[in-house]
């Protein structure tokens, strides 16, 4: 009768554990970060290139860019520095261009990812494709939720 008694209150406690865990809502990942190792050859040439574009010299910190991306070609950092660039240079097709080449090569970031889909979005209001480039920050509005 004991016994019995011992192994319905197990087996009560055990359902009990079971649909406690049950209202739980899964722990998400923390998203990926998109860095770039500062001390790499890679990460060095960005803060060059960052300088650079501070110092209005754009030509330049193209220049750097561009031998990083050879560096490190799947670099997503270095292709929205690179979108950022073009967009600064008056150029917004290929700024839009490596944006979407950053959003494709992008870990799951959601934050990050809303950041490029608006650079996206500006990319396209320069060139005067408003309905897409309010698409745009719609799907960076819905990354950000």
């Amino acid at each position: 009768m004991v016994s019995q008694l011992v192994r319905l209150v197990v087996i009560t406690l055990l359902a009990a554990a079971l649909l406690a865990g049950c209202g739980t809502r899964p722990v998400e990942p923390e998203p990926e970060p998109v860095t770039l190792a500062k001390d790499s050859p890679a990460g060095s040439l960005l803060e060059r290139a960052r300088e650079a574009r501070q110092a209005g010299e754009l030509h330049a910190a193209g220049r750097y860019l561009e031998r990083a991306l050879g560096l490190q070609p799947g670099a997503p950092a270095l292709y929205r520095e690179l979108v950022e660039l073009r967009l600064q240079e008056g150029r917004p097709e290929a700024a839009e261009g490596l944006a979407l080449r950053a959003l494709r090569r992008a870990p799951e970031n959601p934050r990050w990812q809303s950041e490029i889909w608006d650079l996206i979005a500006e990319a396209r209001a320069r060139q005067g494709r408003t309905a897409e480039a309010m698409e745009a920050r719609q799907r960076a509005r819905e990354l950000r939720d």
